[in-house]
This record gives C-alpha cells, sequence and structure tokens, in this order.
C-alpha cells in the first residue's frame, strides 16, 4: 500500500484519548509512505510442525524528488515542522457527535496565546 501527497497533518494526542491537555501536531509535505508484509512458512528440522515468518516494512520519505538539488544559497522551507498544542482551562474539545471537520479544527487551532507560543521544530 501507497500514500502520496502534498501536505499531511497528523495529531499524537498525550494521553489516552482525544480529550487530553497537549498534543504534537505534525507537518509534514511531499509525504511519501509505503507499508507492506511479507510472510513465509518455515518448516521445523525433524518435525512436521511449521511456523510463519513474517516481515512487515514502513517506508517514510518527504519531498517527491531527492535527485533535485538547489542552487548553492537558496532558501528552503522545512519539509516538516512539529509543534506542540496546549489548551487552555476553558478550551474544550467538541462535544457529543461532532463532525470530522470541527474536530480538525479544533486540533489543529493554534493555542498558547499568553505565553511566546507553540513550541516549534523544524525538520
Amino acid at each position: 500500500m501507497s500514500l502520496h501527497g502534498n501536505h499531511m497533518t497528523l495529531a499524537c494526542f498525550h494521553g489516552p484519548n482525544f480529550r487530553s491537555k497537549s498534543w504534537a501536531l505534525f507537518h509534514l509535505e511531499e509525504p511519501n509512505i509505503a507499508f507492506w508484509t511479507e510472510a513465509q512458512k518455515i518448516w521445523e528440522d525433524g518435525s512436521k510442525d511449521d511456523s510463519t515468518y513474517i516481515v512487515q516494512t514502513l517506508d517514510f520519505h518527504l519531498g517527491h524528488n531527492t535527485m533535485v538539488t538547489k542552487p548553492c544559497g537558496a532558501l528552503e522551507s522545512p519539509m516538516a515542522t512539529i509543534t506542540k498544542i496546549t489548551r487552555g482551562r476553558h478550551e474544550n474539545p467538541p462535544h457529543g457527535v461532532a463532525t470530522v471537520k470541527e474536530w480538525f479544527d479544533y486540533v489543529t487551532a493554534m493555542r498558547n496565546k499568553g505565553d511566546c507560543g507553540p513550541m516549534l521544530w523544524y525538520l
């Protein structure tokens, strides 16, 4: 299975569910994800018993064409950023049976307005 895209945002919550007080947003540019499974039957020596050897592989790359080089001194935007989000005391998650859009808006809304801003890392 392969997934390709131009932009992806992945939210990882701190805690057992979506109602946690903090989470990380991974903003990924030009993601390319491939996953495959290979299974082989292995026969035990001197026995009629068999077992199965399974290998699962996940490849994850950013950038569609890694062979293209930028001119010397060219400014590049980061291929990924990680933002730590902490919700305020009065910012509650959507209630009941909220739509996917309502959850996406809640999760990706910038918070930490009283601080210096959200923590941001560039990759």
